[in-house]
């Protein structure tokens, strides 16, 4: 297990959701060369839309983790 503190969770929570907001309006060449960086097509357009559905989870996830330790702190 990893312990941030509050600051550095806030930070890590901010770069997440930059990246996958960048990554969710990025242009299809920037995701076709994702594709090509991750392996054969099948295999990296499969690993591409997982990697932008896991920046999405853990985004939203350390949010609202963030936000109840906020709210209940």
């Amino acid at each position: 297990m990893v312990v941030l503190e509050a600051c550095e969770a806030e930070q890590l929570v901010s770069v997440l959701d930059r990246w996958d907001d960048w990554l969710l309006h990025a242009q299809p060449d920037t995701l076709e060369d994702m594709v090509e960086f991750l392996g054969p097509e099948c295999l990296g357009r499969t690993a591409a839309e997982g990697i932008v559905e896991v920046l999405d989870f853990y985004s939203a996830q350390l949010n609202r983790r963030l936000r109840s330790m906020q709210v209940n702190g």
